[in-house]
């Protein structure tokens, strides 16, 4: 489902510059692009050796796939998109060009 938000997102964002050119639109549907993208990249290292219906800490330090360093800076960069969600809707939400 990420995967499909992404291409339509990218077909979207490109829409928009060759229809309007309106830079601050172009740059919040790119934001949440990038979100749907990490989204995807995410999947692929996701902890499968992990039960999704009791997560518990003590599992989640045993399991290599957790514990990897791509698996742990995907989530850093997932923590940080986040945190700035709100600056960037907020940065747009008054643009007129």
């Amino acid at each position: 489902m990420s995967a499909g938000f992404s291409v339509a997102g990218a077909l979207f964002a490109f829409w928009i510059m060759k229809t309007n050119g309106n830079k601050h639109l172009f740059k919040g549907v790119v934001y949440f692009v990038l979100m749907e993208i990490l989204q995807v990249v995410q999947y692929s290292v996701i902890a499968r050796d992990i039960d999704p219906d009791d997560p518990t800490l003590s599992a989640m330090e045993k399991s290599p796939q957790c514990q990897s360093s791509m698996n742990r800076f995907l989530t850093f960069l997932g923590l940080v998109h986040i945190a700035f969600q709100v600056r960037q809707i907020f940065a747009h939400t008054n643009s007129t060009s």
